[in-house]
């Protein structure tokens, strides 16, 4: 059984190798970033008992996907695929073992805040450049399999890092945590090197004229500014999403922290029963 499984990873028909390499890969990159923001989160609030300090971190862990979501789109389909999704996993291995060094220097917010903010930038770009890849790297058959795998990692990273977190800040210090979370991400962007990005596509005729890069996000920005009732709805709905989301987010983990003061796994557990 394990031959004929050897095998198919070294038969360039077959896409396994692909597969295998690919939904890891995403499992490291979703599972550290989500990791990494929760236990740093409560790793501020209970370090400085700040709701305020709290929030900033929180906030610059969603700015990126709310932000950079429509031009990370744009992004992957003007870039090269496999540069991005490598590129981005190597470098947040980079700034999390910089964090690590800095940490036995000057371990302050600031550094914090702008891994956080760094990291979900990359995380972004990943997440949008992954998705858009799939069809590329397994063969037909085997797309809606990926699909499926990809969006239980997906939902998997959100509920359980927020478990995984509680459980890391209470049993690993923060320091060998930041650590092998680097290293982490870096071994997932060497193996994503493996993988054949060309694997399943087909080949088509060069443009003759280059597409810039922020065209087609114009196209889609004077669409929805000329549709003012969409635009009204777009705009109501994230404001009502942004208020109803931090009205939660912020004040129960200063309560549950600092005035019930429950452990950290606890705290994990709950956090997650809210996603």
């Amino acid at each position: 059984m394990y031959s004929n499984l050897f095998n198919m990873f070294r038969d360039p028909k077959s896409d396994l190798k692909n597969f295998f390499l690919f939904c890891s890969g995403q499992f490291v990159s979703l599972f550290g970033t989500s990791v990494y923001s929760f236990a740093m989160s409560l790793y501020i609030l209970t370090v400085t008992g700040s709701g305020l300090s709290f929030a900033t971190n929180l906030v610059l862990s969603i700015l990126p996907t709310v932000l950079l979501g429509p031009i990370a789109g744009v992004l992957t389909d003007r870039f090269n695929r496999k540069m991005i999704i490598v590129g981005t996993d190597l470098i947040s291995g980079i700034v999390l073992l910089v964090l690590f060094i800095v940490s036995f220097v000057q371990f302050n917010l600031i550094w914090v805040y702008a891994v956080t903010l760094i990291l979900n930038i990359l995380g972004t770009l990943f997440s949008v450049c992954s998705e858009s890849v799939k069809p590329n790297i397994v063969l037909e058959k085997n797309l809606m399999k990926m699909n499926a795998v990809s969006r239980m990692i997906l939902s998997a990273s959100f509920i359980l890092g927020q478990v995984l977190g509680g459980i890391v800040y209470a049993f690993i210090d923060i320091q060998i945590f930041i650590l092998i979370n680097a290293l982490s991400f870096m071994m997932s962007g060497m193996s994503e090197l493996f993988i054949n990005f060309n694997f399943n596509v087909e080949e088509k005729k060069e443009q003759s004229e280059k597409i810039k890069i922020f065209s087609d996000m114009k196209d889609g920005f004077v669409f929805l500014f000329n549709q003012k009732s969409l635009l009204g709805m777009m705009i109501l709905f994230i404001l009502i999403n942004f208020f109803s989301t931090f009205s939660v987010v912020v004040p129960v983990p200063y309560i549950l922290t600092n005035v019930i003061e429950v452990s950290s796994i606890s705290f994990g557990v709950i956090e997650a029963s809210f996603l």
